[in-house]
């Protein structure tokens, strides 16, 4: 199929990219930049803002402009390239888009956070809540990776839906267990001692993902004696804010934690299962959200997972699969730091093989085309009998 895919430029973008392409799809990509940089004969890339760069700040009317021009451009590239199906990752004003410039068969992926915070008071303005909910309305189909936000999609429009779960794949011979070396150079290199202990947090830095929250928690962990060995790891990925980063510093600071907290930079897909490998513990603690990639990727590299336990997580693997927490807890997150830390080998090998397995069915990389391949031919139909 000819696809034309819009979405932001991470790297969940030219993930999907290389499995679209790998499926034998031709992709017509329109994002804030190109995320595959060797050229391939079934790719090309438009430059195509999200609102965050396109809007200019005290200036109204030329928004609107700005706003006009972008929708017809995107019209004329979809007159041009006249795609089979229209895949909008992350419901933003890019979904809008779409939905004026009447451009069919048309699925949106939420992402957790898109809709989640259309619901925060003041975090957007009316009129593009109004407009995510037009394109909501008017899509062909909406896909999620947690049932909660698809129900929310609902909700919000006061109708049902043609929906679906989606979950992002990844390549299970890439994020696997194993690459000790590789985590014992790396704990080298961060300045880490060998036989200590390291937590690890891979989500972005975005304050409702609850990273205050583990610092607190983990504060109270390298309090008690036995867990100062310690280290928390804390990924700089996807920054929100500055001001966010520069509260989380001060308050490092304040716990005097400074000597057990390592920041790194965001590192590309090939890398991250060396971090997993070096963790003794992945952390994931935030107030809301969809279904994180990062529970798969834990999973496949068979570490323990201490999480928040959100009704958007639930019944997507296995119970006792991790430890899941109450949110907004810091006590309850500091315990459950400690009893990973002081598990038996065999209950860490119980959980993460149960945890492996599951992912395994959910999340390999060719689940995630033959869901997507479905999911495009079930579309297409569904627009087909309407005309």
């Amino acid at each position: 199929m000819k696809v034309m895919l819009l979405s932001p430029g991470t790297t969940h973008s030219e993930k999907t990219v290389r499995m679209l392409l790998d499926s034998g799809h031709t992709v017509t990509f329109l994002g804030d930049h190109n995320p595959i940089i060797n050229a391939h004969p079934g790719y090309r890339f438009f430059y195509y803002p999200s609102g965050a760069l396109r809007y200019k700040k005290g200036f109204a009317k030329t928004n609107v402009l700005l706003d006009l021009f972008w929708r017809v451009y995107l019209k004329l590239v979809w007159i041009m390239v006249k795609p089979d199906i229209v895949h909008v990752h992350m419901i933003d004003v890019r979904a809008y888009d779409c939905v004026w410039g009447n451009l069919h068969p048309l699925i949106l992926t939420a992402w957790g956070s898109d809709i989640n915070y259309l619901t925060v008071p003041g975090f957007y303005k009316e009129t593009y809540i109004k407009n995510i909910l037009k394109a909501l309305s008017l899509a062909d189909h909406i896909t999620a990776d947690a049932n909660e936000i698809l129900q929310k999609c609902e909700s919000l429009i006061g109708h049902k839906l043609s929906n679906s779960l989606y979950y992002i794949g990844i390549d299970f011979t890439l994020f696997k267990p194993g690459y000790l070396q590789e985590a014992r150079n790396l704990k080298q290199a961060l300045r880490i001692p060998q036989n200590d202990r390291v937590i690890l947090s891979v989500r972005a830095f975005k304050p409702k993902l609850g990273h205050h929250l583990i610092l607190d928690a983990f504060a109270k962990l390298v309090a008690e004696p036995r867990y100062r060995n310690t280290h928390l790891v804390l990924k700089r990925f996807n920054v929100s804010h500055s001001g966010y980063e520069e509260q989380i510093k001060s308050q490092v600071e304040q716990l005097g934690l400074k000597n057990l907290v390592t920041w790194i930079d965001s590192v590309p897909d090939e890398e991250m299962p060396i971090l997993y490998a070096m963790s003794d513990v992945v952390v994931n603690y935030p107030e809301t959200d969809g279904f994180p990639v990062s529970f798969i990727e834990t999973a496949a590299c068979k570490r323990p997972m201490v999480s928040t336990n959100l009704p958007a997580y639930a019944g997507t693997f296995p119970e006792g699969s991790f430890w899941m927490v109450p949110p907004n807890s810091i006590p309850e997150l500091a315990k459950a730091f400690m009893d990973v830390l002081s598990a038996h080998p065999a209950e860490i090998d119980r959980r993460t093989g149960k945890a492996f397995a599951h992912a395994e069915e959910i999340g390999a990389w060719s689940q995630w085309a033959h869901l997507t391949e479905n999911l495009y031919k079930q579309v297409v139909s569904q627009v087909g009998n309407k005309t």
